[in-house]
């Protein structure tokens, strides 16, 4: 994943804003599509997937974390993977994280980060070292 870190900024009006990347599963090492096709097919492909975020509660900011699998076509194959919206208390960094068996057809994944807040707060919601390992 690219690297950045993300913030919603500081006001206190409502605030919503995401950042993605699409991955494709040549360009992280699975050039062989017959192989990379007959391994998903049997579902022996896993991503892992997640990064670190920290807010000032666990009401007021949030950040969700979506994986979203593409076929050759740009379909999208299924639903998307989802962690949820979620908060921290005190700025407290913590790291969010899940898995899911990658779909046979799959040749890309999107990873999209999204942060929001309420117009109600001056505070901050961040995000930090995504990653995605397969």
């Amino acid at each position: 994943i690219t690297e950045q870190m993300l913030a919603t900024s500081y006001s206190y009006s409502a605030q919503s804003g995401y950042a993605e990347q699409t991955l494709a599963l040549s360009e992280l090492g699975f050039a062989n599509n017959d192989a990379t096709q007959a391994a998903l097919a049997a579902n022996e492909m896993k991503v892992v997937f997640g990064g670190w975020h920290a807010t000032a509660g666990t009401e007021e900011q949030y950040s969700r974390i979506l994986l979203t699998f593409k076929d050759s076509e740009g379909e999208v194959i299924g639903l998307p993977i989802e962690l949820n919206q979620s908060g921290t208390p005190n700025y407290a960094w913590q790291r969010r994280e899940t898995s899911a068996i990658i779909p046979a057809g799959t040749v890309s994944l999107v990873y999209r980060v999204e942060l929001s807040k309420s117009r109600d707060t001056g505070y901050l919601a961040l995000f930090d070292d995504a990653f995605v390992y397969l």
